[in-house]
């Protein structure tokens, strides 16, 4: 794993990179390091495996997905459910009659993105929004923060209770994550996102003016929790999800376009040289699950900070990815190239 972790120190100390923490699992050995600092300048403290980031978009796939699988498991809760089965406030209307499987496939026609926190941060304006949205042509993969804001408030729909209470219930508390929130406050552990983000408070706009809590982002963690969660995974969704709904969210359900139920299903360029699925966040995080080789890789920076935009993250993500599947192949029993 040394080459593996050069990438990440090397990136750290050119500037590219401020902090990075990141957790190999292979099998039931999780290996971790960590590298740089909270943020730039005299106030920055070097970073330790217990340092807390804003994961951004990984809280579709800890939080959301989860949450709404388990639902779906129960008798009551089927994927061809409508949002306004749930939702009201969306009956009669075009994204009203987009399945939870378009949600999650992100096939339902939505937009990516609307700046809601410009206009109306509250619920019932943002449903007003939503409700005289156009849409793209359903079926087709428009990756989507808008679906997965009313898959948040269809979990809390059917649960009658807020996301968070809701996740911490039926996933974090049951795997022992106990650093994973939603929201960090302003703790030495809590790693600095863009300037101007008061630490500890989410960096999407859209979710910080939802109070910090919502389907699409606004979950803090550390790499030893996301150990926790990927290693349920890698075991078929053991502890969280039956077998069956754990194989259908990881493979295609897109006819090729590369989405399962919230996962990425990465292609032939992807960061790994076999098939997988995992997801990545707006701030620099990533997970990513090789199940047949019992492998799995969280990725943690503040790539956002200082500033958003940060060119390099992607190719740092490569470059550490590829480096740890070489590892993998030449220890005794890895898979070969």
């Amino acid at each position: 794993m040394d080459k593996a972790w050069a990438v990440l120190e090397a990136s750290c100390a050119s500037g590219e990179l401020c902090g990075a923490v990141a957790g190999v699992v292979s099998g039931d050995v999780v290996a971790m390091q960590a590298f740089g600092h909270s943020s730039q300048g005299p106030g920055g403290t070097k970073l330790g495996l217990d340092a807390i980031f804003d994961l951004a978009s990984l809280t579709k796939v800890v939080a959301t997905l989860p949450c709404i699988l388990q639902a779906v498991g129960g008798r009551d809760t089927r994927l061809d459910h409508t949002v306004s089965d749930f939702l009201p406030e969306l009956e009669g209307t075009a994204p009203g009659q987009a399945t939870l499987f378009q949600l999650l496939t992100h096939t339902s026609g939505l937009p990516a993105h609307h700046p809601f926190y410009r206009e109306t941060p509250d619920r019932a304006g943002i449903l007003r929004v939503v409700a005289g949205m156009p849409l793209a042509t359903r079926g087709e993969v428009v990756y989507s923060d808008i679906g997965f804001i009313l898959l948040g408030w269809v979990v809390e729909a059917l649960a009658g209770a807020g996301l968070d209470r809701v996740a911490g219930r039926r996933v974090f508390v049951p795997l022992g994550m106990v650093d994973t929130a939603f929201g960090a406050g302003a703790g030495t552990r809590v790693v600095a996102t863009e300037l101007g983000v008061p630490l500890g408070v989410v960096h999407d706009e859209n979710a910080r003016s939802m109070g910090g809590v919502a389907g699409h982002a606004g979950l803090f963690s550390t790499v030893s929790d996301l150990a926790k969660y990927v290693q349920v995974w890698m075991n078929g969704g053991r502890k969280l999800l039956s077998p069956a709904l754990a194989e259908l969210a990881t493979r295609d359900c897109t006819g090729g376009q590369g989405r399962g139920l919230g996962w990425l299903i990465p292609g032939p360029d992807s960061v790994f040289p076999r098939a997988g699925y995992g997801h990545t966040g707006f701030t620099g995080t990533s997970l990513w699950i090789y199940p047949p080789s019992r492998l799995a890789v969280v990725l943690l920076t503040n790539a956002v900070h200082p500033t958003r935009g940060n060119p390099a993250t992607p190719r740092i993500r490569r470059e550490f990815h590829r480096a740890v599947w070489d590892a993998r192949d030449q220890r005794p029993g890895g898979e070969g190239a």
